[in-house]
C-alpha cells in the first residue's frame, strides 16, 4: 500500500514533533512547516495527500493560506485540507469551511480523532477522483443512489425518482462534491437559471424536498448551519 502524505503546518514545535510521532506510528508520511511560506515551498515541491493546518501562525494565518491553496491552478489546489487549532468559535469553524476547509478539528485532540478524519478525508477524496471519472461518462453514484446527468434520470434502488429540475441540479451538485460543503450562495449559482430566481431561502425549500423524496437517504444531505449542505455516505459506509 502507497504511503500516505501529510503536510503539518503547525509552528508549536513541540506540538508539531508530537503529531508527527503519532502519525507516523500509523503509517503515515509527515513533513512539518512552521508558516505559510515552508507550507507553499514544501507543496510546491512534492505532492501531498491531505493538509493539516493551524490557525494561528505567524505572519499570516491559516485561512490565508488556504485561500491561496484553494485559488490556486496547480494540483494541490484540490489536496483535502483539516483545520487544526485552538479556536473553538462558530464564526472560525464557519469562515475555515466557506474558504474550502475540508473538515475542523479543535485543540485539544485525541490522535485517534485525527487519524479518523484524516482517513475521512482520504475517502471522500477517493470517492471525488472516482465520481470525476465516472461523470465524464454522464453517470453519478452515492451508494444506492445512481445519477444518469445526460439523460436527466435519478433513481434509488433502480426505482426511478420523479424530481423537480432544481432538485435534480441540487442533487448532481452535491453528488460531484461528495463530501464537501457546498454554501447557499455555490448551490444558487448551480440552479439559478435565466427564468429562475433563486435565493437562500428557495435552497432551503428545495432541499427539504429533496430529502423527502431520498427516503432511506434523506439523512445524507447534511447541514452545515451558517454555511450550506453538503452529502456524505450513510455513517454505516464510513466506519
Amino acid at each position: 500500500m502507497t504511503q500516505r502524505k501529510i503536510l503539518l503546518v503547525e509552528d508549536e514545535t513541540s506540538l508539531a514533533h508530537l503529531v508527527s510521532i503519532q502519525l507516523k506510528s500509523y503509517g503515515f508520511k509527515v513533513q512539518v512547516a512552521s508558516d505559510g511560506v515552508q507550507a507553499r515551498d514544501e507543496l510546491k515541491r512534492e505532492p501531498f495527500d491531505v493538509i493539516l493546518l493551524d490557525w494561528m501562525l505567524p505572519e499570516e494565518s491559516g485561512v490565508e493560506i488556504l485561500k491561496w491553496i484553494r485559488s490556486s491552478s496547480e494540483p494541490y489546489k484540490n489536496i483535502p485540507v483539516i483545520f487544526v487549532t485552538a479556536l473553538t468559535a462558530p464564526g472560525n469553524i464557519i469562515q475555515a469551511l466557506e474558504f474550502g476547509a475540508d473538515d475542523y478539528l479543535t485543540k485539544p485532540f485525541e490522535e485517534s480523532i485525527l487519524v479518523a478524519r484524516i482517513n475521512a478525508v482520504l475517502r471522500r477524496a477517493s470517492l471525488r477522483s472516482k465520481q470525476e471519472e465516472a461523470s465524464k461518462n454522464g453517470v453519478l453514484e452515492f451508494a444506492d443512489l445512481k445519477m444518469d446527468t445526460k439523460a436527466f434520470e435519478v433513481s434509488l434502488d433502480s426505482e426511478k425518482l420523479s424530481l423537480t429540475r432544481s432538485e435534480f441540479l441540487l442533487l448532481r451538485s452535491l453528488m460531484e462534491e461528495q463530501g464537501c460543503v457546498l454554501t447557499r450562495e455555490d448551490l444558487i449559482s448551480k440552479i439559478q437559471g435565466v427564468e429562475v430566481n433563486v435565493t437562500g431561502r428557495t435552497v432551503d425549500t428545495h432541499v427539504f424536498g429533496l430529502r423527502k423524496k431520498l427516503k432511506q437517504y434523506s439523512a445524507c444531505i447534511e447541514t452545515i448551519r451558517g454555511v450550506g449542505y453538503r452529502i456524505n455516505p450513510p455513517i454505516s459506509d464510513q466506519i
